[in-house]
């Protein structure tokens, strides 16, 4: 039988006009050890730069800290812009987290979308791609203790090693939104986190998958949505004005790039908000689509910018006490579909 694990995220910290980044920042240990409290499975940061909004720009620096403070709760990055980091650097950080959490580390890995983020880093956009999948390579080969020379359009870096090696393996999941990020999974991946969207769009993106046959034994799948309480501890008005935010920057770096697939999808789930019931009920075709697969993960996007440290905890607590425990049960309702572990 599939088990559904629960996730908080992805953790942004952006910060509206008017708010104070610093505390925004300060707030995230607090919200990751109330996720862990509300038994939560897993808490999710992110990644970009170059945002005029405080964006979180180190996303394996805000999980150490989540480290720090709780002992459970899987620290996972959705997702990590490999191409952007030299991958030793990148190998040495996930090892250091991986270690300092003890073993609780997920590292998903993407390709970012936007030109000024690869301009402000000096990397060629055009070949992010290649770059994402030799980094996986690359990382992987140092995690198990090999010496790599590193060879690419950055030059010839001989005798790279990562010491220590992970005291447990590290699974790197692959994000993103459109058909080559699936392709990409299958293939090399742990896992696949998909963005949010209507059923419809998760939908094509799993029959996807099914048809790729992921190659890594124990694949797992994360799908995320946006939730809006609109009978918990926060006005909703306040949870809508911080998606709104949301979307009107992912709008204005969609105008930047000229549109595209991943940032259509990153418009949000329409009809985000209701009551407990409804929200569950809105996620039940997600959930059921999801049902027949071993290792699930549903990531609820419930921390919106705009939100104190107060508001964000209570959040949390509140979802904890009614969200999850509705979500699991209908879960557990929910008929199992033909299996696809051994796709």
């Amino acid at each position: 039988m599939g088990r559904l694990d629960i996730g908080l995220g992805l953790l942004t910290t952006q910060t509206p006009p008017g708010g104070d980044p610093a505390a925004v920042y300060e707030a995230v240990p607090a919200i990751g050890a109330a996720a862990e409290r509300a038994r939560f499975d897993a808490v999710w940061s992110s990644e970009h730069h170059v945002a005029e909004d405080g964006y979180l720009t180190a996303p394996l620096l805000a999980l150490a800290a989540i480290a720090g403070v709780t002992s459970t709760i899987r620290l996972c990055s959705g997702v990590v812009l490999a191409p952007l980091w030299p991958p030793l650097r990148l190998a040495e950080e996930a090892v250091t987290l991986q270690l300092m959490s003890k073993g609780r580390l997920t590292l998903g890995l993407g390709l970012g979308y936007r030109t000024a983020e690869y301009g402000v880093h000096g990397v060629p956009r055009s070949k992010r791609g290649r770059r994402l999948e030799e980094t996986v390579e690359v990382v992987r080969r140092l995690w198990a203790g090999e010496t790599v020379d590193l060879d690419d359009e950055r030059g010839r870096v001989p005798g790279l090693a990562v010491s220590p090696h992970p005291s447990t393996p590290i699974p790197v999941w692959l994000g993103g939104y459109a058909e080559p990020a699936v392709r990409r999974a299958a293939r090399i991946g742990d896992g696949f986190l998909a963005g949010g969207g209507e059923p419809e769009l998760v939908g094509r993106l799993l029959d996807q998958l099914d048809d790729e046959g992921p190659v890594h034994p124990g694949f797992q799948i994360g799908v995320q949505q946006t939730i809006i309480p609109e009978d918990g501890p926060v006005d909703p008005e306040v949870l809508r004005q911080g998606l709104l935010h949301s979307e009107e920057t992912y709008a204005q770096w969609r105008d930047e790039e000229g549109g595209g697939t991943t940032l259509r999808a990153l418009s949000g789930e329409p009809d985000a908000g209701g009551t407990v019931a409804k929200i569950v009920d809105r996620l039940t075709p997600v959930l059921s689509r999801l049902r027949r697969y071993e290792h699930v993960q549903l990531v609820c996007r419930l921390i919106h910018p705009g939100l104190d440290e107060a508001q964000s905890v209570a959040l949390v607590e509140d979802a904890g006490e009614r969200l999850l425990p509705a979500l699991r049960a209908r879960w557990e309702k929910l008929p199992e579909g033909p299996s696809e572990s051994s796709r």
